[in-house]
């Protein structure tokens, strides 16, 4: 399934969407430039859970100052143009509604909170593994985590496969975030238990980063966030 919009007014311009996916794009067109040394940017910036977990067991200011900003680097960086373009359009699909009733900076503070965790979680599940993890699957995953909470009902224009056939529905956001967690959590389990599933995906991080998502929507549901704006509420230029 592919997410193509939801179906929403547009209160405010999402600027830290923006912001992010310009910074995504700009780091991947380096990339590109690159060409055949692009793999020592990734090696360099990338998570990797062996080499973090070196840097904390004989911490050394550089060492260990490295691996803790790579959490962050790591989600700059992409694989290829269908992993950086999936991940853009998940995040423009869901992040500006989030955006519109978080504000700038705290969606800006939620997204980097969903990738470190979710971040976090792959390097304890994979703490030998020696291959560097990239992308923003695991930020953008959190976001997807607040959107259901906070719009369970909201409808959302899907790209469907029926049969051999694609066509487009409109499914509840409950249901579309429901179908997507129960591939994560599927992906993830083959793997962890039977040694299945793609490998080259970090279905850990996934996860990791839709939970924290969960749970920070849930306390954001308690203080009153997901409700609709009132008319007072919109700005002059929209009315």
């Amino acid at each position: 399934m592919l997410p193509i919009r939801d179906i929403q007014v547009r209160w405010t311009r999402p600027w830290a969407m923006y912001l992010l996916i310009a910074a995504i794009v700009s780091v991947f067109v380096y990339q590109v430039q690159l060409r055949y040394e692009v793999a020592d940017v990734i090696i360099a910036w990338g998570v990797t859970p062996h080499r973090f977990w070196l840097a904390v067991q004989q911490p050394s200011w550089p060492d260990t100052g490295l691996m803790a900003l790579t959490i962050v680097t790591a989600m700059f960086l992409h694989s290829g143009y269908l992993h950086l373009g999936g991940n853009i359009l998940y995040l423009h699909v869901f992040g500006e509604r989030v955006e519109a009733h978080l504000g700038h900076i705290h969606f800006m503070l939620a997204y980097l909170g969903a990738g470190i965790c979710g971040s976090m979680v792959h390097i304890f599940v994979h703490a030998s593994d020696t291959v560097p993890m990239i992308g923003a699957s695991g930020a953008i995953a959190g976001v997807l985590g607040i959107y259901v909470v906070l719009f369970p009902a909201e409808r959302v224009t899907t790209l469907f496969p029926a049969l051999v056939v694609l066509t487009f529905v409109e499914l509840p956001a409950v249901v579309f975030v429901a179908i997507w967690a129960a591939q994560q959590a599927l992906n993830g389990y083959m793997l962890l238990a039977e040694g299945l599933g793609t490998r080259d995906v970090a279905w850990m991080a996934h996860i990791g980063g839709f939970v924290w998502g969960l749970l920070h929507g849930g306390w954001l549901r308690l203080r009153g966030y997901g409700k609709r704006p009132q008319i007072s509420d919109v700005p002059r230029s929209v009315q």
